[in-house]
């Protein structure tokens, strides 16, 4: 009888092991998900071909019924920057998703002149609609690209 137990150990370690190594496959693959938003990988990697995004063009082949958004000016342009690059008094904390937080600015945009003005950085991590995945390409219109360093802050609006 001591032989059998001893035969049936191996078997044993061996299905604990493949238990061990399952449950670390579906976490490091649940992590990845939560930690690369998916709606961003398709505009990552068009920046970083050195390609445009689509959005721009939809602008000039938009249907004449939609006014094309009006630029921003330089001083307007350093306002967004200035919520992107650091933190400000009035841009509070949000919580995105349990544990994990974006400054108000990023998830919600800021209103300058009467409309909503959103800002993404590229290829850091970012909470606006287009790299969250609430507004596709073609539903923003893109108003400014800035390289800052080697993060390009991409700047739009909802159509």
């Amino acid at each position: 009888m001591a032989a059998a137990a001893g035969a049936a150990y191996p078997q044993r370690r061996v299905g604990q092991y493949s238990v061990l190594l399952l449950a670390t496959v579906v976490f490091v693959a649940l992590a990845g998900m939560l930690l690369v938003p998916p709606a961003g990988e398709a505009l990552q990697q068009r920046v970083h071909a050195g390609q445009q995004p689509a959005a721009p063009m939809a602008a000039a082949t938009a249907p004449a019924a939609q006014p094309a958004a009006a630029a921003l000016t330089p001083d307007q342009i350093e306002t967004v920057l200035s919520y992107a690059a650091g933190m400000r008094a009035e841009d509070s904390l949000v919580e995105v998703r349990p544990g994990v937080f974006a400054k108000r600015s990023n998830v919600e945009g800021i209103r300058l002149d009467g409309r909503t003005i959103y800002y993404d950085l590229v290829p850091d991590q970012s909470f606006g609609p287009l790299r969250s995945g609430k507004l596709r390409e073609s539903e923003v219109t893109i108003l400014a690209r800035e390289q800052r360093g080697p993060v390009l802050v991409l700047i739009y609006t909802r159509r």
